[in-house]
């Protein structure tokens, strides 16, 4: 009987070394980030979920290391000269994480749901595509309304859903006619993917745990994580803790600048810095007094002290001489735009107003990100700075699900937002689609409400210009119109820095696409070594 015992005890020894083991050799990739973080590509586009996106789905084109698009889903193209009809020719290995091969159909099916429901990245494709076609299961055609020039470029943020497990689980019931709910409800919980990840485990508010596709189309190499995991939380204690301790391996970028540099002083922890073309803004409401008149905007931007943001906030980052980054393909760069402090030039914008002499009845409210320690401290600053020439600003810290609500509304929208808004893609066509076209209000992306048919014409035009050249002559033409509005103080260009475990963490930034935010957290691309961990 002992002899039983000592056999069955050091069995089971055996068996937990086993897993200790195991558990040590597990490559894992934690991260923090701010949330929601959506896994139905068809609804969001905030930051964390493009993270998820770029991890869990598959698209036509890839973006290779200048941004550009490349094959990936789709071999090869034809297009017509007019521009007005793509056809697609598809690999036929590739599966979604449940086993059922990716066909055309499952494209068609994407782009039609993305458009019907009309949120995350239909703004790319609203208006533009008459209709998707399955030619045969490894052909699918796009027949566009009118030529759409970055049509190539916007593909990059199409991604394929398996239309045959939404239907299947898809409630009659919805807001989507014949659709019903178009498997929204499941799709928000449950992998719908390809991708070279898969969902492992979602909990709201909490964690996505993907683990790796061992079967994906592209080989993985076995120093990939195992795991890429995405943790709900930006509290800097927290953050700073997980660092030390080791149970993180990259933060989110929203940690103040001198933690990031403190954390960076523990062994094996390194700061980086990545481009994102994103502009750092302070959004106007041009729809609420006294932000409806142009010259107490214009008054604002004088006054606002643009090198405390860029040599105390966001060390380093460059100016805004312009709407739009000059990173941003099709940019230029205005001199007049106000970029610099003038406090005479404010006060005698202000003079022009229709309010002057009665500010003192005006208390604007400056919405910022809970646990968005540069955000707050913007916000600091601007209050300081309006209180200079009589104009009161009080800063709110706001959670970022109530923000998403706020701006969804041109009446529950605050005065002013400060936040990053980082394009979908890095041509200044598509920034504006996001940022000026009123198909983008009632998201984050705007809280201006400029709703200016005359500039929504103009965006128009120039998107649906083909040649390149062309068509960034026109960009300019529109960046000047901005210009003149000023709805917008434009604080710099966003850097966005992070530490991470470069001790044992392997993050290739050179040859991911830095201008394409998300594209950076491709978990394929990373490696990990828990030998070289333990050894910290």
């Amino acid at each position: 009987m002992k002899k039983t015992i000592c056999i069955m005890t050091a069995c089971l020894m055996v068996v937990v070394l086993g897993l200790a083991l195991h558990g040590e050799e597990l490559r894992v990739l934690r991260m923090s980030q701010s949330w929601p973080t959506r896994i139905d590509p068809h609804i969001g586009n905030d930051g964390s979920s493009r993270t998820a996106y770029v991890n869990l789905f598959d698209s036509l084109v890839y973006p290779d290391k200048n941004s550009q698009p490349q094959p990936h889903v789709a071999t090869n193209w034809d297009a017509t000269e007019d521009g007005l009809t793509y056809t697609f020719y598809l690999r036929d290995d590739v599966r979604f994480h449940d086993g059922t091969p990716l066909t055309a159909k499952d494209v068609k099916y994407s782009m039609d749901r993305l458009l019907t429901m009309g949120e995350g990245f239909a703004f790319l494709f609203s208006g533009k595509i008459e209709s998707t076609n399955v030619v045969d299961d490894y052909t699918v055609r796009f027949n566009l309304q009118s030529a759409y020039g970055p049509f190539l470029l916007s593909l990059i943020r199409l991604y394929i859903v398996n239309s045959e497990l939404a239907i299947a689980n898809t409630k009659a019931e919805g807001p989507y006619g014949e659709n019903g709910d178009y498997g929204r409800a499941f799709l928000q919980m449950n992998d719908s993917g390809s991708g070279p990840y898969y969902v492992k485990e979602f909990r709201l508010e909490e964690e996505l745990v993907m683990g790796k596709n061992e079967d994906y189309f592209i080989p993985i190499p076995e120093e990939a994580p195992d795991e890429f995991r995405l943790i709900g939380t930006t509290q800097p204690a927290v953050v700073r803790t997980m660092i030390a301790k080791r149970e993180l391996e990259i933060t989110d970028a929203w940690q103040a600048y001198d933690a990031l540099v403190n954390m960076a002083k523990q062994e094996g922890v390194e700061l980086v810095a990545t481009a994102t073309g994103a502009p750092f803004v302070v959004m106007m409401h041009t729809r609420r007094p006294p932000l409806d008149d142009i010259h107490v905007r214009r008054a604002l931007c004088y006054a606002f002290d643009y090198d405390v943001v860029r040599e105390e906030i966001v060390p380093g980052a460059p100016a805004m001489i312009g709407p739009v980054p000059l990173t941003t393909s099709g940019a230029i760069q205005i001199d007049r735009y106000p970029h610099e402090r003038n406090l005479e030039l404010a006060r005698e914008e202000l003079k022009k107003s229709k309010y002057y002499g009665k500010l003192d009845q005006y208390t604007l409210t400056a919405i910022f990100s809970q646990g968005v320690m540069t955000q707050e401290h913007a916000a600091l600053l601007l209050q300081a700075n309006a209180a200079e020439i009589g104009i009161k600003v009080q800063p709110k810290v706001t959670p970022w699900m109530t923000v998403l609500e706020m701006t969804a509304d041109i009446d529950a929208a605050a005065d002013m937002q400060i936040t990053f808004v980082t394009p979908a893609l890095p041509e200044a066509g598509i920034a504006f689609l996001g940022r000026n076209h009123s198909s983008g209000a009632k998201t984050y992306t705007q809280n201006e409400w400029l709703l200016d048919p005359v500039l929504d014409k103009m965006i128009e035009d120039a998107l649906a210009t083909l040649d390149q050249e062309d068509r960034f002559v026109q960009y300019a033409v529109i960046q000047e119109y901005i210009t003149d509005r000023t709805p917008t103080i434009n604080m710099c260009e966003n850097i966005r820095r992070y530490a991470y475990q470069a001790g044992y963490v392997d993050w290739p930034l050179d040859e991911l696409p830095q201008p394409l935010f998300s594209y950076t957290f491709a978990g394929r691309f990373f490696k990990v070594y828990p030998e070289k961990k333990a050894t910290l």
